[in-house]
């Protein structure tokens, strides 16, 4: 399934969880809980490890098993009841469009020109906003993106027939920094031309003048997850500046509460969530963008006919930004 069709599926099944009133982000558990638990996790059945990210979206709670493994259980799959699961990785491919390929070894002759580069030798360059590029010493030029994928996995009720599988409970581990979050934010930084600067304080802001995005000092957030849901927060409304995706609801900014203030503020909000989810990081103490969190900025909007139309939107733009930061294609 191509990257568009997995994130509007995913679209879907946030916008049918915020019309029925239930907030898809806010998890029901302690982001610290103590054990893993089928009764507030999504479990698999066989390992007993809990999904991460997104998935523990879009899975009510509960133990699950892949269609292979329902079957080595001895169970049988109930037809239609599977339920689509997304993971993340970074690809590669070669560079083949001929315009870019001019432009980079441009840089590449310069580089030379200026010591930077050595001939026989691989050589890496950022090219905003288009991504991190590598050259090999055979002259190919190689890019780095993120690719979504998904499987589909049974809950163990539609899978009739399927034996036992005794668990110990899990103790789960406290939260810790994410490297693959800092690599995220690092590349996405470069491609955009963001700085991102970290200072002792107790505001955390964008703007979009300087391109800056300032946040707190690391130690100065109680959990990891927070750290990050803020930081994507920011760096989501850093993406509509006028060098990237031009975004009116930012370049266009009319004050606190304003109609593009409010929309600019959905789009950060669910930016923020999709990425965090994307990555895995726990977020239940960490995400402002509640159900009502994102209805009060959704009636500040007057002009639009509904919520949902409102969302709607915002998850639009949202996804941009998501994709944008994550380099996906």
């Amino acid at each position: 399934m191509k990257q568009t069709e997995i994130i509007e599926k995913l679209n879907a099944k946030i916008i049918e969880k915020l019309q029925a009133g239930v907030n898809p982000w806010k998890r029901p558990w302690s982001g610290f809980a103590k054990t893993l638990s089928p009764e507030v996790f999504a479990i698999n059945y066989v390992s007993g490890e809990a999904y991460t990210g997104i998935n523990q979206i879009v899975l009510e709670p509960g133990y699950y098993v892949s269609y292979k493994q329902a079957l080595d259980l001895g169970g049988k799959p109930t037809k239609d009841c599977g339920h689509m699961v997304v993971y993340s990785n970074q690809a590669q491919k070669v560079v083949e469009e001929e315009e870019l390929l001019a432009k980079l070894e441009e840089l590449y002759t310069e580089a030379l020109a200026n010591g930077d580069a050595h001939e026989n030798e691989p050589w890496q360059v950022v090219f905003r906003p288009w991504g991190t590029f590598v050259r090999d010493c055979q002259g190919t030029w190689q890019t780095y993106f993120w690719v979504l994928k998904e499987y589909y996995v049974w809950n163990i009720k539609d899978c009739p027939g399927i034996r036992e599988v005794k668990h110990e409970r899990k103790v789960r581990k406290v939260a810790e920094l994410n490297k693959t979050a800092e690599e995220v934010i690092e590349d996405y930084c470069k491609r955009g031309n963001v700085k991102l600067i970290r200072e002792f304080g107790d505001r955390a802001y964008y703007t979009s003048g300087k391109h800056e995005v300032h946040l707190p000092l690391v130690e100065q957030f109680k959990e990891t997850g927070f750290l990050y849901s803020v930081t994507f927060h920011e760096l989501g409304h850093s993406t509509g500046h006028s060098s990237l995706l031009n975004r009116p609801t930012l370049t266009g900014n009319d004050g606190f509460g304003g109609q593009n203030y409010s929309k600019e503020e959905l789009v950060a909000e669910i930016t923020a969530a999709y990425s965090v989810a994307t990555l895995g990081i726990d977020t239940d103490d960490t995400l402002k963008n509640s159900v009502e969190y994102l209805r009060g900025w959704a009636e500040n909007i007057a002009n639009d006919k509904s919520l949902q139309r409102n969302i709607v939107s915002a998850t639009t733009q949202a996804t941009q930004a998501f994709k944008l930061i994550f380099n996906i294609a």
